[in-house]
């Protein structure tokens, strides 16, 4: 069964190494890597991947469909939530440069 990746995600214990990248010491697998996994349809399900085989989309149908995609809006607010807490940050930073 098989996805793939719509952005990077953080990479999990068990990830193999050949799909991840590591930046800031922390390993992620990269938007529009290919994932054969049994439940590679969770990640699909979910919104994080889009099938590349009939098995998984075939496994897709099975879910709840009022579910579908939950956990990308959730993720895609987290995201945003972040990078505007980052720039806030950075704003601060500034702000402290000018003054010295």
């Amino acid at each position: 069964m098989k996805c793939r990746l719509l952005f990077i995600m953080e990479a999990g214990p068990t990830a193999a190494d050949d799909i991840c990248v590591i930046e800031d010491g922390t390993r992620f697998i990269p938007a529009g890597t290919e994932i054969e996994h049994p439940q590679a349809y969770m990640l699909a399900h979910a919104g994080h991947a889009e099938c590349v085989d009939d098995e998984c989309r075939e496994k897709v149908k099975e879910m709840d469909p009022a579910q579908q995609g939950a956990m990308r809006q959730v993720h895609t607010r987290i995201m945003e939530e972040m990078r505007e807490f980052e720039d806030e940050i950075e704003e601060d930073e500034e702000d402290d440069d000018e003054e010295e």
